[in-house]
């Protein structure tokens, strides 16, 4: 709240809006949309997504209106078409049929992801059991799990790992190599390598989360520990922004998931003095500033409200003293 005394002194005791440093685009991301946009820019009517090139839908509508079609079936798209393969990677079966019917395909996936990929087809060729440590059902998980073999895992968490280890039988094949979803959260990812390492002789545990995604997340954090209200951006099916979420939901109880600015509830976060801001990695720039001054005025104008009433108090209490 502003202090009376800090009225009274010209000076409103309220904080500006702040942004974590690393919000918005990482460097996958904004290589992929680079990439999907040149490509929409040469404007071939037989220019397909498969699937959502980054978890945004406003970037995904931006592509659309400039005549890129989105499908999530190959059999959807006509031979001799260009494909942009979205940023969490595509499986070795999709690549497979995509080449079979004669698809050009404008690769946009992340570095780091093709790095996991790698690693994968090197561990699984080795003969090593592979685990991955991500959502199973998150398209860059199935990318990655897709250049394994048969001895390849998946687990959500700490508590998915132990049940899986539990029925694991590793006996005939004790070499075990761990790669990581780029987005997965560093303090679960702490917990996990420790029973990872407990539980096996010499395993391959390999850092495979993005550097940006532990940047963000610690800076939410922080920011989170201080701030009145929490608003994190990005889109809902979102890996990297849902994790950010559960973050700042941790620290700051107010908590609250924006896809557009059309979903902060200004009435909930009206006349609040500490304000915090968070993006996923497929957040435009250009909205994450748009809800920092749409914020920021709010700000002013709860502190401009504040300081009225103030006045319009300490008015009232010299009139009494007046007349006394």
């Amino acid at each position: 709240s502003v202090d009376e005394k800090n009225i009274q002194s010209g000076r409103a005791d309220i904080m500006p809006v702040e942004v974590i440093k690393n919000a918005g685009f990482c460097f996958g991301v904004s290589r992929a949309v680079n990439m999907a946009y040149e490509a929409a820019k040469q404007q071939n009517h037989n220019t397909y997504m498969l699937g959502q090139i980054i978890h945004n839908p406003q970037v995904v509508n931006q592509l659309e209106c400039l005549g890129v079609k989105i499908v999530t079936n190959i059999e959807d798209i006509p031979e001799n078409s260009i494909v942009i393969a979205r940023a969490h990677g595509i499986t070795v079966d999709e690549q497979n049929l995509l080449e079979s019917k004669k698809i050009k395909i404008i690769d946009t996936t992340c570095p780091f992801v093709a790095k996991t990929q790698q690693i994968v087809k090197e561990a699984s060729k080795a003969g090593e059991t592979v685990l991955i440590g991500g959502d199973k059902n998150h398209p860059e998980v199935r990318s990655i799990k897709s250049y394994g073999g048969s001895k390849i895992y998946t687990f959500k968490n700490n508590n998915e790992l132990v049940k899986l280890l539990k029925n694991l039988d590793l006996s005939e094949n004790p070499r075990v190599s761990v790669v990581w979803q780029t987005t997965f959260k560093i303090a679960e990812f702490e917990i996990c390598k420790k029973n990872i390492k407990k539980l096996f002789k010499n395993p391959k545990v390999y850092d495979t989360i993005c550097n940006a995604t532990e940047k963000r997340q610690a800076q939410t954090k922080e920011l989170a520990k201080k701030s009145d209200v929490m608003i994190i951006l990005g889109g809902k099916n979102s890996s990297n922004t849902n994790k950010l979420f559960e973050i700042a939901k941790t620290y700051c109880n107010n908590t609250f998931f924006a896809e557009s600015t059309n979903e902060i509830p200004i009435e909930l976060i009206y006349k609040k003095s500490n304000i915090g801001i968070a993006a996923g990695a497929s957040t435009p720039d250009r909205m994450i500033e748009e809800v920092k001054g749409i914020m920021s005025e709010k700000t002013n104008e709860a502190t401009v409200n504040n300081e009225q009433e103030l006045e319009v108090k300490a008015e009232a209490q010299a009139q009494t003293a007046n007349t006394k």
